[in-house]
C-alpha cells in the first residue's frame, strides 16, 4: 500500500477488488481506478468501476530521453475528459523527506475534465508508482507527496 500525505492529511492507496487501486481516506474507500500497463504506456482504465472510453494514458513507455507528448481526448459516462501529456526526457530527482527518487515527470496542464479546466503533474518512480502529484481543479490546487510503502506481507 501507498501512504500519501496532503498536508496533514494521509491518503492510502492499495490494491482492491477486482485489482482496482483503491483511494481511502481516513480508512474509507472514497475511490477506485483501474491501470494496465502496456507496451507504449500506463493506462487508466476505469474510475469507480466505470470504463474510460478510450482509456486514458498517464504514463510513455518505454521511458524515452527525449520528450514525448500525447492528446487524450476520452469519455467517462458522458463526461468529456480533453488535453494533452507531456513526458520530460530528462528525469528529474526528487527528496521527499529523507529519500531521494530518480523520477519521470508527465506534465497535463491544460485538461478539460466534466466541464471542468484542470492540470495534473505526476512524478513516477521506478517500481514505485506515482511518488508526487500536483493537480488543480477549476482554480484550486492540491499536492499528495509519497510518505512511505508498505509492502505486501
Amino acid at each position: 500500500k501507498w501512504v500519501y500525505k496532503n498536508g496533514e492529511n494521509k491518503i492510502e492507496m492499495a490494491i482492491g477488488d477486482a485489482n482496482a487501486l483503491e483511494t481511502m481516506v481516513g480508512g474509507k474507500k472514497v475511490a477506485a481506478e483501474t491501470v494496465e500497463v502496456k507496451a507504449d504506456g500506463i493506462y487508466r482504465t476505469k474510475v469507480n468501476g466505470v470504463a474510460i472510453d478510450p482509456p486514458v494514458k498517464i504514463m510513455h513507455l518505454p521511458v524515452s530521453d527525449k520528450d514525448v507528448s500525447w492528446d487524450v481526448a476520452s469519455k467517462l459516462n458522458a463526461q468529456e475528459i480533453k488535453g494533452k501529456f507531456t513526458q520530460k526526457g530528462a528525469r528529474e530527482k526528487l527528496k521527499l523527506g529523507t529519500v531521494e527518487y530518480d523520477t519521470v515527470v508527465v506534465d497535463g496542464p491544460e485538461f478539460m475534465i466534466a466541464n471542468a479546466k484542470c492540470a495534473i503533474k505526476q512524478w513516477f518512480s521506478d517500481g514505485k508508482y506515482v511518488v508526487k502529484m500536483v493537480y488543480s481543479i477549476a482554480g484550486n490546487e492540491s499536492m499528495i507527496e509519497l510518505a512511505e510503502i508498505v509492502e505486501a506481507k
